[in-house]
């Protein structure tokens, strides 16, 4: 789910760049919480995901979902798309139901048991596709509207995708990159983990000395998509910034 987050439009120019010229993953990650992730949400009973793109990224979000809901029968997953997009490619409601449809008349007999699972799973409701004027407004998400706080506080674990939402996380701020996101985030009602690859000029948790690196190395890197982050974090947990610059 992460690496997909690299096929937005304004991205399509450099699929053929990676393709070509892969690196190893693990490599690419700045920031890698993903035992931690997995671990929690192996243990939810509530996960909600806040989409970004449609298309290949929503097929591999719903490949993620679909793999969680096969771990638990007592699992609810709340899929948070837009009204309409907030840029040309961000995903819809109509958009889910259009992949899951296009899912299920795939040749391939995986895909098309995906597909399946996921409508029975939203006719059970432990798959609910939900939509919010807030995610199509102008503000960052420490002015979450009181509903939607509320909602997302029922959750075990929030998943963010994208870049977009790590900067309405951030309050589209440019924070010193060694700050911890626990200073900033405490207004967050449940956990979450960031997924997201670099595009813009906004990131937190790295020590200076590895940004200065990264940027001798490349001047570009913050907003080529070629990184990755990781990065779990648990607002309700006090002792939490002490282990969060790795």
């Amino acid at each position: 789910g992460l690496w997909a987050n690299r096929l937005d439009l304004s991205y399509s120019q450099l699929l053929e760049r990676y393709r070509n010229n892969r690196e190893e993953e693990s490599s690419q990650l700045l920031l890698d919480h993903s035992t931690m992730v997995t671990e929690k949400a192996l243990q939810a009973r509530r996960i909600d995901l806040i989409l970004d793109n449609a298309a290949s990224e929503l097929i591999a979000d719903l490949h993620l979902v679909h793999t969680l809901l096969q771990y638990s029968r007592e699992l609810k997953a709340v899929l948070h798309c837009k009204a309409v997009p907030y840029y040309v490619s961000d995903a819809t409601v109509e958009d889910v139901e259009a992949t899951i449809l296009f899912i299920k008349q795939s040749p391939r007999a995986e895909l098309r048991h995906m597909g399946r699972a996921l409508s029975r799973w939203i006719e059970r409701g432990s798959l609910v596709l939900s939509e919010h004027p807030f995610w199509n407004g102008p503000l960052h998400f420490p002015e979450l509207s009181s509903d939607l706080k509320r909602e997302l506080g029922r959750s075990d674990l929030v998943v963010l995708k994208g870049d977009l939402n790590y900067r309405r996380l951030l309050g589209d701020r440019r924070w010193d990159p060694a700050t911890p996101m626990e200073a900033i985030v405490r207004y967050f009602p449940t956990a979450l983990v960031t997924l997201r690859t670099t595009k813009s000029e906004l990131i937190v948790d790295l020590p200076r000395e590895k940004v200065e690196r990264l940027e001798g190395d490349d001047p570009r890197w913050l907003v080529e998509g070629r990184y990755g982050i990781i990065r779990y974090c648990d607002p309700r947990c006090s002792d939490g910034a002490r282990n969060s610059i790795t």
